[in-house]
């Protein structure tokens, strides 16, 4: 069977909700190359929306083709069309084993081969990221060993298949779209639909640990109090640091987690310390924790590592030493106190802002005054201004204070970081609901809307609206409860967990009367009622 008049069909890979997969071959290519054919079923056939999901799926195949092209890591794309209302991806035949074939063919990977295809696959991830690309679905099964030179190629994204299960109105307007990825290896963001960077490397974390112990994730047991997976007890002899890694990696909020895969390749090199966020298991018993030798090993002799000592009559001199100097130090205060305290007070001078925050232009060469960044200016309590207030002039006195904001949104939920103080600009980062930030500078766009310029404790940068802002000190604009219980006409009968927040959705499971859940988000559906993400 030819496909296109040009691809034969020579044994099927897989089959899915989305389609089916085959190996090919090229009868138009003079060594008959093998090549693996996607053939990809929308969900939804009306001819109203064919052209947009038609559109759609060029945008991803042009994506594809641009990753595949520059990176060696990547299958390439070598065709794409359609054919009586289905579409078609020609790809790159990677000849080997995925990292699932190899478990089954009993192949062991210890720490060290385990750290090996970490280190390979990272910068395959950081570049995808830094294209605008999320994998969304890394597991054994999509990471392949090359057979010719043992590199990990990354197979089989996610975007696509995305256009494929979403559904459109007769205006072209998305209504409802499948979570694309594999239970288990999913983040909580990705289940609810947002997926981001580091839900692939929370995915990457999940398969090194599968492949460590060849549980599958949703064996391992969870913490049910935090919600983190607890997994080290199953793989006893990993080394500290590894296994600290790994649990960074896979923490159930993604502000818990690395920011990017350069932050995991950074912590897994050989100089770099022991993650901060994990606590040792057995402190000493004066609840101290050794870092580092107080001296140098035998034969060092560098003067930036060396200690110096000090015999007791020196050690007796240099605190008799201390005493006086205190003496003397807290007596100097004392006398200024009272000397100064008719005189009146001198007005502050404003700071200069810090150097290591640069300027921020505005958005374009041409817009007005008003929209040049300012510092952010914040009088001291108790008054206190509406942080929706116009910014300060251009002119004022620039000031080095800041203000703690909490991110504010739904729970759970994405606020985005824009480079420039409008929607307009492009979006290089994001924030969570919750999250801690510092405003440095606050303007009024050439939206008219007040933005803050923040800084998150990772030292990323960029601007949020005010509105999506609220103070540390400030209640919550909005709160729904945290814990629930699943209620219905008879205990123990079922309730349907849907897809998205609709009952025209798809019910993939269920709960039972009488479950506690925990509440991650609350949106309002289509069908005007209130629904919790749980």
């Amino acid at each position: 069977m030819l496909l296109a008049n040009r691809y034969e069909i020579v044994r099927l890979l897989g089959e899915g909700g989305f389609g089916r997969t085959f190996v090919v071959e090229d009868t138009q290519m003079p060594s008959k190359r093998l090549c693996v054919l996607k053939q990809l079923k929308p969900m939804t056939t009306e001819t109203a929306v064919y052209q947009v999901i038609q559109d759609r799926f060029q945008r991803e195949a042009a994506i594809l083709e641009r990753l595949g092209e520059r990176h060696p890591q990547i299958p390439k794309l070598y065709a794409y069309f359609t054919d009586a209302g289905q579409f078609y991806l020609v790809q790159e035949w990677i000849e080997g084993a995925t990292l699932e074939q190899s478990i089954a063919d009993g192949t062991v990977f210890d720490e060290g081969a385990v750290q090996q295809i970490l280190l390979d696959l990272l910068p395959v991830l950081d570049f995808i990221h830094t294209q605008g690309m999320i994998h969304r679905d890394i597991k054994p099964e999509n990471i392949i060993l090359r057979q010719s030179d043992r590199r990990t190629v990354l197979i089989d994204f996610g975007a696509v298949r995305e256009t494929m299960g979403t559904v459109y109105n007769s205006r072209g307007n998305p209504t409802s779209s499948i979570v694309i990825g594999t239970p288990g290896y999913m983040s909580a963001e990705q289940a609810a639909g947002r997926p981001i960077p580091s839900s692939d490397l929370y995915s990457l974390g999940l398969t090194a640990i599968y492949l460590l112990t060849r549980r599958m994730p949703q064996t391992l047991e969870t913490d049910l109090q935090t919600g983190e997976i607890l997994w080290q007890h199953v793989a006893p002899g990993l080394s500290p640091k590894f296994a600290a890694i790994l649990t960074q990696m896979i923490r159930s909020h993604p502000r818990d987690r690395y920011a990017s895969a350069a932050q995991v390749q950074a912590a897994l090199e050989p100089s770099a310390p022991l993650p901060s966020t994990i606590l040792p298991s057995e402190p000493s018993a004066m609840g101290t924790i050794a870092i580092a030798p107080s001296y140098p090993p035998a034969g060092a002799s560098s003067p930036a590592t060396r200690v110096a000592t000090a015999s007791e009559p020196q050690r007796s001199l240099w605190l008799i030493s201390g005493l006086i100097g205190g003496g003397l130090l807290i007596a100097a205060i004392a006398a200024g106190f009272f000397l100064n305290r008719d005189r009146p007070v001198a007005p502050p001078i404003a700071e200069s802002p810090s150097p290591s925050i640069p300027p921020v232009s505005s958005p374009t060469p041409t817009s007005s005054p008003s929209t040049q960044a300012s510092p952010l200016t914040i009088p001291s309590e108790p008054s206190r201004p509406d942080r929706r207030s116009p910014a300060p002039s251009p002119t004022a006195s620039p000031q080095g204070i800041s203000e703690p904001l909490l991110l504010e949104g739904i729970a759970g939920g994405q606020v985005q970081v824009y480079s420039q103080p409008s929607t307009r600009s492009t979006s290089p980062s994001y924030g969570l609901t919750g999250d801690r930030v510092t405003a440095l500078r606050r303007v009024v766009g050439d939206d008219q809307a007040t933005w803050f310029f923040v800084r998150f404790p990772s030292g990323a940068e960029g601007w949020v609206q005010a509105e999506q802002t609220r103070s540390v000190n400030d209640p919550p604009k909005s709160e729904f409860p945290r814990s629930a219980q699943l209620i219905g006409q008879t205990p123990g009968s079922r309730v349907n967990l849907r897809s998205a927040p609709s009952n025209r959705a798809s019910s993939p499971s269920y709960g039972l009367v009488g479950d506690q859940v925990t509440v991650i988000q609350q949106a309002r559906g289509d069908d005007s009622n209130l629904w919790y993400f749980v």
